[in-house]
């Protein structure tokens, strides 16, 4: 009788134990479905969030292209137009070159009257030709020749006045960066007595304007009329010498000094 009721006992253990076992086994499927659902919905919201990212990136990037697109294709048209002003400038260049050449072969009586408006002219000729250089010399450095002096310039301004602390002056071509300006002359025709002048625009413009004071000045001397004296000149006082060769500018710097 009393082993009969042991094994009742056991048995009545196993019993107990197998249903805790099944409901465990239950509880652990439960839980295993119910993180695998919340692993997939997880899922599924980080892959939405990623096309939705990368949607609105290939969307800005395609405004980004469009605009600068349009930027290049506006700064485009616009050299063009400067480039057909200056064409034309050069044409009357040419056109009162050869009015002056007819003018010198005329009659002696007819020469001394055409000289005295010739004469008037001329300071009206001169004026144009430092105009078409300047013009000419701008356009090359806009159109791609800012890249030089061993730097990439980011800016170039025309003209800039200037009187500071007493100093006045002008400066043709300045190109500036984050560190270096170069400070550019701009002639038709290159005079001996110029080179000091262009040596002064260091000093000047470290005077005139003092939020450079740390940057790097760099001269340059450009001109249509270059002699080789005065090349050389340029060469030995560290200054670049900018001229045209063959239709294209031509920029000799190997030699440049800091000022």
């Amino acid at each position: 009788m009393e082993n009969n009721n042991r094994l009742a006992a056991i048995e009545a253990i196993l019993e107990r134990t197998a249903i805790e076992a099944e409901r465990r086994n239950a509880e652990a499927e439960r839980r295993n479905a119910d993180f695998e659902r919340r692993y997939a919905e997880e899922s599924e919201r980080r892959n939405a969030e990623a096309e939705r990212r990368n949607a609105e990136a290939e969307r800005k990037y395609a405004i980004e292209a469009e605009r600068r697109n349009a930027e290049y294709e506006r700064r485009n048209a616009e050299s063009e137009r400067r480039r057909a002003i200056a064409d034309l400038e050069m044409q009357k260049i040419r056109e009162a070159q050869a009015e002056t050449d007819r003018l010198i072969k005329q009659s002696s009586a007819d020469f001394d009257r055409r000289m005295i408006k010739f004469e008037k002219t001329m300071g009206s000729w001169s004026n144009n030709h430092g105009s078409f250089a300047e013009e000419y010399f701008f356009n090359s450095f806009e159109n791609g020749q800012q890249n030089f002096f061993g730097e990439r310039f980011d800016e170039i301004k025309k003209r800039v006045p200037s009187m500071r602390r007493g100093f006045k002056d002008e400066y043709d071509l300045v190109l500036i960066n984050g560190s270096s300006v170069c400070i550019i002359e701009v002639k038709y025709k290159a005079r001996p007595d110029h080179i000091q002048k262009v040596l002064n625009k260091a000093r000047t413009f470290r005077e005139n304007f003092p939020d450079y004071a740390h940057h790097r000045v760099f001269l340059g001397f450009a001109s249509l009329v270059f002699s080789p004296e005065l090349e050389n000149r340029c060469i030995q006082e560290g200054i670049a010498v900018i001229k045209q060769e063959g239709g294209v500018v031509v920029i000799h710097d190997e030699h440049l000094k800091v000022f």
